[in-house]
């Protein structure tokens, strides 16, 4: 599988619909801590769209929907980065580095100077891939960790 296949495009009614069913997935919903919404609280996100402190990215391979990714709680210094994949037959593929050097192209387009994520602290295969890209534990508790790193 080339990684080349990997784009970034417009959070449209697609992903929408693709979020709502890969969110509400047992396993997705966990690893990613989404609390329960509706599907009108999800409309009403979408409808809030665009934002200066939330930005939202589709992925797709192939031209088929298999995540998204963004940042949110946007300041004039830092962000704090969020992305899945919701196909699952998409998972250890390595592809969240190339996820990650697109958030950091966008981040230095907003003049970002840190981002930050929260993870829940029982996801190891999530916090040793942050940290083979950068990542360094700031802070968290016994149940979910905050790493950060700083945009060059």
């Amino acid at each position: 599988m080339s990684n080349n296949n990997l784009k970034f495009v417009s959070f449209n009614h697609v992903y929408l619909q693709k979020s709502w069913d890969w969110l509400n997935d047992e396993e997705i919903k966990k690893l990613t801590s989404t609390p329960d919404f509706t599907r009108q609280q999800q409309r009403d996100f979408f409808d809030s769209l665009p934002r200066k402190d939330y930005k939202v990215w589709g992925m797709e391979f192939d031209d088929n929907p298999i995540g998204v990714v963004g940042l949110k709680k946007i300041t004039p210094s830092s962000a704090e980065y969020f992305g899945y994949i919701g196909e699952k037959g998409f998972w250890g593929k390595r592809l969240f580095p190339i996820m990650l050097q697109f958030i950091l192209l966008e981040a230095k387009l907003l003049d970002i100077k840190f981002i930050y994520l929260k993870v829940r602290s029982d996801n190891q295969r999530a916090i040793r891939a942050y940290q083979r890209e950068g990542f360094t534990i700031s802070g968290g508790n016994e149940n979910m960790i905050e790493m950060t790193m700083r945009v060059i």
